[in-house]
């Protein structure tokens, strides 16, 4: 016996919603579900399945910017829930002897996945939504953003300086000033007036460019007119484009593109082979949650509660299919906020938002990092150093630098002065600071042909670079919730410290045969 219902029922209708019930076994554990910050056993916990989009959290949060309606449990399966409008999973809370899958509306029908292992439900989960393919060999490499590069001036500056200091670095990611408006999609010549010979010259040196983009165009840029002439962006109750007012990045009107548009996604895409040219190398697809989605816009595809959780989906698959088109012996880097059950498959690298620069927004991405890994998702990766809210000490930096450099993906990242914040380089925290920085930037140098081999078998095999202790250890009870040390690959453990003025870390060493790396 694998699963089964209460005798009271398991499927049921109550006006437009549906539910799924499931018996919980007394020793029963819950993982997955997408990024969370709660503890990684999710028995006990109950939350919303819906994309939503948090500023400056310092603390672990039920809901947040990636949802996937997937868990898997230790008794040896795991369910897929198919249905995009928002649901809501109940592991105990309601009933202690149950557990429950709601939706709002839409019909719902679920996957039986039966692997006694955690591992094996997720091999077999992601040959039914997709695997992951491989990124592109640099994005392993450290990477430099920071909000933001104002011009090409600084963004020249930093290449410069890091190579002069001899760090070791792969890319640099420019932010909302590489453009005019919001929605251009287009170089902003008084920024960067010689965007593509700055691009070249940074390839000479071996330095990827990555830029954002938003799928919010505002009404000062060309391409709302246009958009919203052609009918492709989405529409309020009277059919017409849905004005947002008071929009974060202008404080004017902005609106949505309508990405469940077949028509619409073309001529989007068909903006990009301009501002790619031969030399931009990757994308930031940011807010696409979406971040602002009124319960009253109308897409093509229908009403926001319908396409709000696959509105980065299908923008995913936007640019995975026609990145293939435009440079098809290439890989594409996407780094996203948001997605959805199957986002994987069109090469999406979410990375945990907007956290704040405190020693608990650090603490927090260990257990979303490792749930994203059992939702799918193998290269979650957070802002080094913290985005927004406070100031980040040289403290803080070090440590969020260590923890990065054991992630999937490491890229430093956070508010700059420009707006009220600070630089986020190595040298920015004081000359000892930059020394541990570029230590660990050089091990993680060390280590990339291990970590492009757990690479390789996430792509043969869905599972993540980095799990939970318990992958490799099932039947030692202490480990069911254990995410303050994880498995970096099949060989390594990763305890990193998260506290401030902390300098010994005890942390619990399975059995076995231990060698100090150090």
């Amino acid at each position: 016996l694998v699963l089964t219902e209460p005798l009271d029922g398991g499927l049921a209708t109550q006006q437009a919603g549906r539910w799924a019930v499931f018996t919980m076994a007394s020793d029963e554990h819950f993982y997955g579900t997408g990024e969370r910050g709660t503890s990684l056993d999710k028995r006990g916990q109950a939350f919303d399945s819906y994309n939503e989009q948090v500023y400056g959290y310092s603390f672990p949060l039920p809901t947040m910017n990636l949802n996937v309606p997937f868990v898997a449990s230790t008794k040896g399966y795991a369910l897929y829930f198919e249905n995009t409008y928002l649901g809501r999973f109940d592991f105990g809370v309601s009933s202690t002897e149950k557990f429950s899958y709601r939706t709002s509306r839409g019909e719902l029908s679920y996957y039986l996945i039966v692997a006694s292992r955690i591992q094996d439900q997720l091999e077999k989960y992601t040959w039914l939504t997709g695997r992951q393919p491989l990124p592109p060999k640099w994005a392993f490499g450290f990477i430099q953003s920071k909000y933001g590069y104002q011009n090409e001036t600084e963004a020249r500056a930093m290449v410069q300086t890091i190579r002069v200091k001899q760090i070791p670095c792969d890319a640099i990611v420019l932010d909302l000033y590489w453009f005019q408006h919001m929605g251009d999609l287009s170089w902003n010549a008084s920024a960067f007036p010689n965007p593509f010979q700055m691009m070249t010259d940074f390839l000479a040196q071996g330095f990827k460019t990555v830029v954002i983009t938003e799928p919010y165009i505002v009404s000062y840029s060309g391409n709302y007119s246009i958009g919203s002439a052609l009918g492709y962006l989405a529409k309020n109750q009277s059919g017409q484009t849905y004005g947002l007012s008071n929009w974060w990045s202008c404080n004017c009107t902005a609106a949505l593109l309508d990405i469940t548009k077949p028509e619409a996604r073309q001529w989007w895409w068909n903006k990009h082979p301009s501002f790619f040219g031969n030399e931009l190398a990757g994308i930031w697809t940011d807010l696409g949650e979406p971040e602002r989605h009124p319960d009253d816009m109308i897409h093509f595809l229908g009403p926001t509660a319908k396409v709000h959780n696959i509105y980065n989906l299908l923008w995913a698959k936007t640019i995975f299919e026609g990145f293939n088109q435009l440079r098809p012996n290439q890989r594409l880097f996407n780094l996203t906020r948001s997605g959805y059950a199957g986002s994987q498959r069109y090469g999406s690298i979410p990375w945990s938002g907007d956290v704040g620069k405190s020693f608990g927004g650090l603490a927090v991405q260990l257990p979303m990092m490792l749930n994203m890994g059992m939702s799918g998702f193998a290269y979650h990766n957070s802002d080094i150093g913290g985005f927004t809210n406070g100031f980040t000490t040289p403290e803080l930096y070090v440590r969020w630098m260590q923890y990065g450099s054991f992630c999937p993906i490491a890229r430093a990242h956070g508010a700059g002065p420009g707006v009220g914040g600070q630089d986020t380089e190595p040298w920015a925290f004081g000359a000892e600071a930059e020394r541990i920085s570029k230590k660990y930037i050089e091990l993680r140098y060390r280590l990339l042909p291990y970590i492009y081999t757990m690479a390789y078998k996430n792509y043969s095999t869905g599972l993540p670079l980095a799990h939970p202790l318990f992958f490799d250890y099932p039947t030692d009870p202490y480990l069911k919730n254990e995410s303050s040390a994880y498995m970096w690959g099949g060989a390594m453990i990763a305890a990193p410290v998260v506290a401030a003025g902390q300098t010994v870390k005890t942390f619990y060493l399975p059995e076995g045969k231990w060698v100090n790396f150090w």
